[in-house]
């Protein structure tokens, strides 16, 4: 795990959003979900679950 990753995902966490966070981080949305999606797949296990 990088803290890059660590820090993008601690971001999501605390705004709840892909878009505010990409934003917040100055990042494509794409490159945010990506990102997310290597560490979830590095820890083995989901790491967000959004309810519609």
């Amino acid at each position: 795990m990088e803290i890059r990753q660590f820090n993008y995902f601690m971001t999501v966490t605390k705004l709840g959003s892909f878009t505010q966070d990409s934003e917040e981080l100055r990042i494509s949305q794409s490159a945010l979900s990506k990102t997310i999606m290597s560490l979830e797949i590095e820890l083995g296990m989901e790491l967000m679950c959004f309810l519609y």
